[in-house]
């Protein structure tokens, strides 16, 4: 997995399947609001008349749905490395701000490290500064 998540971060190689800190981005929201699903009740499954559909709230039909525990894991464990690699974004500060306020740990006692993991992930994510017109600085061509 570290072999392929190098080779897609190494334009050179990558070519046309690069992954740049804009794309790591998205896909952290995406997991992000996976996670916050399966976190608002107590199993990941909708509760009988909430109202809630929380396999069709994310706004995009090919969203994985989020009582499926394999994506839910599969969402924990990848995102501290998405989140490492994407660059600032209001939304994902605001998801990352609201999946911390969760009580994730004690949900699903089974992946207490990978969520230990992933909280840690968030707080250097929060830290990052969005990037300003004065923070870009031309290269030594005077491209950007």
């Amino acid at each position: 997995m570290a072999a392929i998540q190098m080779y897609l971060r190494d334009q050179e190689r990558a070519g046309g399947y690069f992954v740049d800190g804009g794309m790591y981005a998205s896909l952290s929201m995406h997991l992000l609001k996976v996670v916050l699903a399966f976190s608002k009740d107590e199993h990941g499954t909708q509760k009988e008349n909430d109202g809630l559909d929380t396999s069709n709230n994310m706004g995009d039909e090919d969203m994985p749905n989020p009582d499926n525990e394999d994506v839910l894991e599969f969402a924990i464990r990848g995102l501290p490395f998405y989140l490492s690699n994407a660059v600032y974004n209001p939304e994902l500060v605001e998801l990352a701000r609201s999946m911390l306020d969760q009580d994730m740990k004690e949900k699903l006692l089974e992946l207490y490290e990978e969520i230990e993991q992933l909280c840690e992930a968030m707080d250097l994510y929060l830290k990052k500064e969005p990037v300003t017109l004065n923070d870009a600085q031309p290269n030594e061509t005077g491209l950007l």
